[in-house]
């Protein structure tokens, strides 16, 4: 709890109805918090639009100006950084933001991606042909490697070309197993011949993980009190389940 606050009690508040109430410590004034809360987030939107509005209003490259959430204040040079400018404002006073948005350009959020973009991978990418000798064509910024899971060639840019091994998120959850999946065909006959908790032991997993399997191949499982049941009630539902 801030300093300011000595204590909390709840009381009538002519907006929010009955609700916990700050006592400030050096004035002793008693304020609503969903009140407090309220004007916060007040003052932070009017402070945006604001610090918009010294900024020219638009994004300066491509002149965007239809929402202000998506308004954006990039640092030009970040050593010189003395606190954010976030998109939902700051509560700072007005004289200290003034001081921090000289160091700032306006851009929309998709102008401000590109640019840190640029700036890690000291390069711009383009998906599109461009004469501009700045930017590489996407074909260009690629190159070709070989999944450590199925063996296949796949593409990816040259910045992800030490991070990437596997040519999919299927082929990575592949790898990450820690034991081998029976096939279809022998989960579906084991699932039918022993409990889901022996099963568990057998391939040094969780009972869960083998639901999972079924599930994912489609398997329909014993019914519950099925292992229970005398063998010819076992076969006679195994029939149902099979259509026998």
């Amino acid at each position: 709890m801030p300093e300011r606050v000595r204590e909390s009690i709840d009381k009538e508040c002519q907006k929010h109805g009955m609700t916990s109430h700050y006592v400030q410590k050096k004035t002793g004034r008693i304020r609503c918090r969903k009140c407090i809360i309220n004007a916060v987030d007040k003052r932070r939107k009017v402070l945006k639009l604001k610090s918009i509005e010294y900024k020219g209003g638009k994004c300066i490259k491509c002149e965007y100006s239809k929402c202000i959430e998506a308004l954006e204040f990039h640092h030009i040079d970040p050593s010189q950084k003395d606190f954010s400018l976030s998109s939902t404002g700051v509560t700072r006073s007005w004289d200290s933001i003034k001081k921090e948005l000289d160091k700032c350009i306006l851009v929309c959020s998709n102008c401000h991606r590109e640019i840190h973009f640029g700036q890690r991978n000291k390069v711009q990418y383009s998906l599109t042909p461009t004469d501009d000798p700045n930017i590489i064509v996407h074909k260009e910024g690629r190159v070709n490697k070989v999944c450590l899971n199925c063996n296949k060639e796949f593409s990816i840019f040259n910045s992800e070309s030490d991070a990437r091994k596997y040519c999919s998120s299927q082929c990575f959850s592949y790898a990450s197993r820690k034991t081998e999946r029976p096939t279809k065909e022998e989960l579906e006959k084991m699932v039918w011949e022993l409990p889901t908790i022996q099963l568990s032991k057998k391939y040094k997993v969780s009972d869960v993980a083998i639901s999972k399997w079924a599930k994912y191949y489609n398997i329909p499982k014993p019914p519950r009190g099925y292992w229970a049941m005398s063998t010819q009630d076992q076969q006679r539902i195994k029939d149902q389940v099979f259509n026998k």
